[in-house]
């Protein structure tokens, strides 16, 4: 019995489960910062709902017809893998925990290699550098210049990667919900 009351107080605890927040909802939004998006939601239910400093400045799209409100804000947080977090007077929006470990892992990990490709490069630069004897460096230079171009192009582009999925990460926090 104390097994199905803590399920049912799990549920509970789900924004979408509130009463408070069962009447329907219509938006057509686009690409509106959440800060501005939680307004909305307490405007039109009365409760106080807020986004963090860390989220609200995130982008969303809803386009929802007559769906209740709390289902509406749960697939939102949902859709932005953030969590809603009952306060005093309502509702605040942040981060999932759980989840931001996860991302900073995998940027932790892309990071390591990205360094580890770019030591490999300097590496592989440095091994034909002693290859070359000191006084027919100027004559293998000009001889070799499509060999050293064609390794610095890939240092280039190994570069230009990791910078751009760098930005889709940051990307990735604008997010369209429909």
């Amino acid at each position: 019995m104390s097994a199905l009351f803590f399920v049912v107080a799990l549920t509970q605890d789900s924004i979408s489960a509130d009463s408070r927040l069962r009447s329907p909802i219509n938006l057509d939004e686009s690409l509106v910062p959440l800060s501005r998006f939680v307004d909305e939601a307490s405007a039109a239910t009365g409760l106080t709902f807020t986004a963090s400093k860390a989220v609200r400045n995130l982008k969303v799209d809803a386009f929802v017809d007559n769906m209740p409100v709390g289902k509406t804000l749960e697939k939102v947080a949902q859709a932005l893998d953030l969590k809603w977090t009952r306060t005093g007077t309502g509702y605040e929006l942040d981060e999932d925990p759980s989840k931001a470990a996860l991302a900073q892992a995998y940027m932790q990990a892309e990071n390591e290699l990205a360094g580890k490709k770019l030591l490999h490069n300097i590496a592989v630069y440095v091994d034909i550098a002693k290859l070359v004897p000191a006084d027919s460096k100027p004559d293998i230079l000009t001889t070799n210049q499509g060999t050293y171009r064609s390794m610095l192009d890939q240092t280039q582009r190994d570069l230009t990667n990791a910078i751009s999925n760098r930005q889709e990460e940051s990307e990735i926090e604008k997010l369209s919900v429909r």
